[in-house]
């Protein structure tokens, strides 16, 4: 009777068990940038810092960020405990930039998480006094991979920049 019964409630169990949908151990790499202000100023550089805020791991990735030109030229990109690899020389003509990062070979695996890159913008003539879109997206062809060369699933969220006259100068 009483093996009866144990079979009885790992059969239950069993049962039980495959009505329970599967946990998706992987998750997904969050990355996002924050709205910014910054004084309208020819010249002038605003730094938007592009963070990672969930990463189950991953050994290659990439970001297009795409911005009004007339209003910023994109200066610099700052790495930090991602490497670059392979991203083009910086460049900004046409207002669009993809960075590549992580290690194409697959021997290393990322899985921290903190601050990606700084991009580093210099405001420009033709800018205004106005709220600027900088869009930052995943590249059209798919870069997010895992160590086993799986995609890596990516939610990825850019940022304003509100450029002013008298943001920071007291009044």
């Amino acid at each position: 009777m009483k093996n009866t019964m144990k079979i009885s409630m790992i059969s239950a169990l069993l049962l039980f068990s495959q009505g329970i949908p599967a946990v998706d151990a992987a998750g997904k790499v969050v990355i996002s940038a924050k709205n910014i202000e910054a004084v309208l100023e020819t010249g002038g550089k605003v730094n938007i810092d592009v963070d990672m805020t969930e990463n189950p791991g991953f050994n290659t990735g990439g970001i297009t960020i795409s911005y009004d030109s007339t209003a910023f030229k994109l200066a610099d990109v700052t790495y930090y405990d991602v490497p670059n690899d392979g991203s083009a020389p910086v460049s900004s003509a046409d207002g669009k930039y993809t960075i590549v990062m992580g290690d194409m070979s697959g021997g290393t695996m990322y899985e921290g998480t903190g601050k990606l890159v700084t991009l580093t913008f210099e405001i420009q003539d033709e800018a205004e006094a106005k709220t600027y879109r900088i869009d930052i997206a995943e590249p059209q062809s798919k870069v997010w991979y895992d160590y086993d060369i799986q995609e890596v699933p990516v939610s990825i969220t850019g940022c304003t920049v509100k450029l002013d006259y008298e943001i920071g100068r007291a009044h």
